[in-house]
């Protein structure tokens, strides 16, 4: 590490030593952030025409029917999860909310 690149991380390292340096510094709710414009307009049309329409008992059902014979059976899953907790928590979608519950209740009671 070159001495810059040190002197640039102990600068930075200080910062969270002096009090009330990040005082000013909130954390949001994500509930209470919203997108707009073009991304918003994206992020929306994922959350209602794919998370939300995607069945997660369908997704889940798999580890009932047969025990896991190829790893591929929890990508789809877990991708599915991946985007769903979080808008859910971007969108405090009750529908979406359910759905999650059900197909984490599905997948463990599978084995």
């Amino acid at each position: 590490m070159s001495t810059l690149n040190s002197l640039n991380m102990a600068s930075v390292l200080a910062l969270f030593m002096v009090p009330g340096v990040f005082a000013a510094c909130t954390c949001s709710n994500p509930a209470d952030v919203k997108i707009g414009g073009y991304l918003g307009l994206r992020l929306n049309g994922c959350l209602e025409h794919n998370v939300k329409t995607a069945d997660g008992i369908c997704l889940t059902d798999i580890f009932k029917a047969q025990p896991e014979k190829n790893i591929w059976q929890t990508e789809f899953w877990g991708k599915w999860m991946h985007a769903a907790v979080p808008l859910y928590r971007y969108s405090s979608d009750a529908a979406l909310k359910a759905t999650i519950d059900a197909s984490v209740k599905n997948i463990l009671s599978a084995r």
